[in-house]
């Protein structure tokens, strides 16, 4: 599995151009998550995403390495939407999904697992 996700993340910046980063806890050096964009073919947008390891919740790193993939984004990358799919029981990715200024769009279903579209719009001020 882990064979798989790192192929996926590497294929992903080949394909793309864009994708996800390891979050490193600047104290410890650790890696404790990651943060970045996913869109496989078929997806519903550019999908900015993150996982932080359980020990490191509550720590404000998934809003701070999100804000920065956000940013980033806005820079980088051909889109003027982003979404964040989150499972409606989510309420620590949806309080992150919110600081981002990110908003409930709809409910859908992906893989058979419902879930909420948050989504953002390019700031007018971060024109392409």
């Amino acid at each position: 599995m882990a064979w798989r996700n790192v192929a996926m993340i590497l294929g992903h910046w080949h394909l793309r151009g864009y994708g996800q980063w390891a979050v490193v806890e600047k104290a410890t050096g650790d890696v404790i998550g990651r943060v970045g964009l996913f869109n496989p073919e078929g997806w519903p947008g550019v999908e900015l995403t993150w996982v932080i390891g359980r020990p490191h919740w509550g720590h404000g790193f998934a809003t701070e390495a999100a804000r920065a993939a956000l940013q980033w984004t806005w820079g980088a990358v051909d889109t003027d939407r982003i979404v964040s799919m989150i499972r409606p029981d989510n309420a620590r990715s949806i309080r992150v999904a919110e600081k981002l200024g990110e908003r409930f769009e709809r409910a859908d279903e992906i893989n058979g697992d419902v879930i909420h579209v948050y989504a953002i719009h390019r700031p007018s001020n971060n024109a392409r």
